[in-house]
């Protein structure tokens, strides 16, 4: 299991030595889990900054942004931070992308079969 602590809500909460980081982590977890149990292994890493936070308007942003790339056939945006801030959010943001980009490039390889056939024909 895996606990988050800190980030823009809380970000003077990684001044703290890791044994208060463990017991937080614990004392937030356990009664939502149900857990009765010590962990029998613990660690603490720390990552300041690590996930980007979006500021308030990013994501009228994203969408005036789509709508200059929509306009651009063949162009596909795709990362982390444009739709999400989490690996989650990022590998879903490729996946829509590349889904994007395969219909772009079988539509164009139908064209093309079309143009052919009317040369030939």
């Amino acid at each position: 299991m895996r606990a988050f602590l800190g980030g823009t809500r809380d970000p003077d909460v990684l001044s703290l030595p890791d044994a208060d980081l463990l017991a937080i982590a614990r004392r937030e977890m356990g009664p939502v889990l149900g857990l009765r149990a010590a962990p029998v292994l613990e660690r603490v890493y720390r990552w300041p900054q690590a996930t980007p936070q979006m500021e308030v308007g990013h994501l009228a942003r994203m969408a005036r942004l789509d709508g200059i790339v929509a306009g651009r056939p063949g162009l596909f945006l795709a990362g982390a931070g444009l739709r999400g801030t989490g690996l989650p959010d990022t590998i879903a943001d490729g996946q829509r992308a590349a889904a994007a980009a395969a219909v772009f490039a079988s539509s164009r390889a139908s064209k093309g079969d079309a143009v052919a056939s009317k040369r030939s024909g």
